[in-house]
C-alpha cells in the first residue's frame, strides 16, 4: 500500500475520529479503485456523500521530500479524480513544485508503467446495471446520447449487454463532473464506463441500429445536444486550468449556468479565449496576494461573463482559440459532432445554431416520437 502523508490542518470533520492509518487506507482504496465509493463509506462508517462531495472532502496530500525553494514550505497535492492527482504546489505562493505527471509516477508507479496485472485488477470489479424500455424513455436527451454511444461501441452480438471492457479507456466524456452525472443517472455512481456492464432491453438496441441514423430524434433536440456538449467542453477546460495550478474550485455551481448563457453568443473556441483572458488576469493578481484563494473560481467565471457581455454590447470580435493539446476532444464529443450531427469542427468553431443543422444535407430529419413495438 502506498504511504500517504496529509496536511493535518486540511482534514475535514467528515473524517473525525479516524486514525492516520485509516485515512491512508481510504485514499488507497479510492485511487486503486478496488472498492466502490459506497463500500468505502460503509466500511469506515462515514456519512453519506456524492462522488463529487467525497472528492472535495478528501484531505490534500503532503509532498514531504521536496519543498518550495522560495517559501520553504511543503507542497500540497489535490485529488482530481480516482487514480489522478494534481501537481504538487506551494500553499503559500502557489508555484508548482512537481508536475502532475511526476506526482503520478511517484504515487502510482504501477499505473505509470502500464502493468498489465494492474489493469486486470482495476477491471476485475465490474458493476452490473440494467436499462429497461421504461428507464430509457425517462432519461434526459444527453444521457440517451451517452447510452447510444455505449451501445454503438460496446453492445454484444445478441443486443442484450453493453460490455464495458469493449469501450475505450481514452477520454470518453468532456469532463469528470459530467461523467459522474451520466454514470450516476444510469445507476453506476463512482464507476467509469469501462468498469460497468449494462444489461439492456434488446429492443432498444435493435431500434437504434435499424433507425437509419445514429441518433433518431428531431433536429431541434440535436441542437439542444450541441449546446449541452459544447458547454461541457468549455467547463472541462475551465476547471482543468484552475486545478492544474492547484486552485480551489469549490464555488463551481455558477460555472455551468454562466457558460449556458455565453454559449448562445459564442462558440467553444471563443469561450476558451474568454476563459484564458479571465484566468490570466486574476491569476496574476492572485500571485501578488490581491485575491482571496477561496473565491478565485468565482472571480474568474464572473470576469469571463462580464468580458463576454462587454464585447457583445460593443460588437467587439472575440477570436476563436484552438483546442488545447492538454484537453483532447472526448469520444462522446467526436461521436456527436462527427457521426450524429455530421458537422465536424464546426461543433467547436461555430456558435450552436439550428440553421447549421437544417442546412446540412447529411442530416436526416426524424420524428420526435419514440415507439417500441
Amino acid at each position: 500500500m502506498t504511504s500517504y502523508q496529509f496536511d493535518e490542518s486540511n482534514i475535514q470533520p467528515y473524517f473525525k475520529g479516524l486514525s492516520h492509518t485509516q485515512l491512508v487506507e481510504i485514499v488507497s482504496h479510492f485511487h486503486n479503485k478496488d472498492l466502490t465509493l459506497s463500500k468505502i463509506i460503509e466500511n469506515y462508517n462515514l456519512g453519506q456523500a456524492t462522488f463529487a462531495q467525497f472528492l472535495k472532502l478528501l484531505p490534500p496530500l503532503l509532498l514531504s521530500d521536496k519543498s518550495c525553494a522560495e517559501c520553504v514550505v511543503l507542497p500540497l497535492i489535490r485529488h482530481i479524480k480516482r487514480g489522478k492527482l494534481s501537481g504538487a504546489f506551494c500553499p503559500s505562493c502557489e508555484k508548482v513544485v512537481l508536475s502532475d505527471v511526476e506526482v503520478h509516477k511517484k504515487f502510482f508507479p504501477e499505473s505509470s508503467h502500464k502493468n498489465k496485472k494492474s489493469k486486470t485488477k482495476q477491471l476485475s470489479s465490474i458493476k452490473i446495471i440494467s436499462i429497461s424500455k421504461a428507464k430509457y424513455e425517462s432519461l434526459d436527451i444527453d444521457v440517451k446520447l451517452f447510452l447510444h454511444y455505449l451501445i454503438d461501441k460496446g453492445i454484444s452480438k445478441d443486443y442484450t449487454v453493453i460490455n464495458g471492457k469493449n469501450l475505450s479507456t481514452d477520454v470518453l466524456v468532456p469532463n469528470v463532473r459530467y461523467q459522474e452525472y451520466l454514470m450516476t443517472t444510469l445507476g453506476a455512481e463512482g464507476y467509469y464506463p469501462h468498469e460497468v456492464n449494462i444489461n439492456i432491453d434488446p429492443e432498444i438496441a435493435h431500434w437504434y441500429f435499424k433507425s437509419g441514423t445514429l441518433f433518431p430524434f428531431h433536429l431541434d433536440e440535436k441542437f439542444v445536444l450541441w449546446r449541452k456538449i459544447a458547454v461541457q467542453e468549455v467547463v472541462e477546460i475551465f476547471f482543468g486550468t484552475l486545478e492544474s495550478k492547484g486552485l480551489i474550485t469549490d464555488q463551481g455551481a455558477a460555472v455551468v449556468p454562466i457558460m449556458e448563457d455565453l454559449i448562445r453568443i459564442y462558440s467553444v473556441g471563443q469561450l476558451i479565449n474568454l476563459v484564458w483572458q479571465s484566468f490570466n488576469s486574476w491569476y496574476n493578481k492572485y500571485l501578488k496576494k490581491s485575491s482571496d484563494k477561496m473565491h478565485i473560481a468565482n472571480m474568474i467565471i464572473y470576469t469571463c461573463q462580464n468580458r463576454g457581455e462587454y464585447k457583445k454590447q460593443r460588437c467587439q470580435k472575440v477570436l476563436c482559440y484552438d483546442r488545447p493539446e492538454t484537453y483532447p476532444q472526448s469520444e462522446l464529443s467526436k461521436y456527436l459532432f462527427n457521426d450524429v450531427l455530421k458537422i465536424g469542427d464546426k461543433g467547436f468553431t461555430k456558435i450552436p445554431c439550428p440553421s447549421e443543422l437544417y442546412s446540412n444535407p447529411n442530416i436526416v430529419v426524424q420524428s420526435r416520437t419514440i415507439t417500441f413495438n
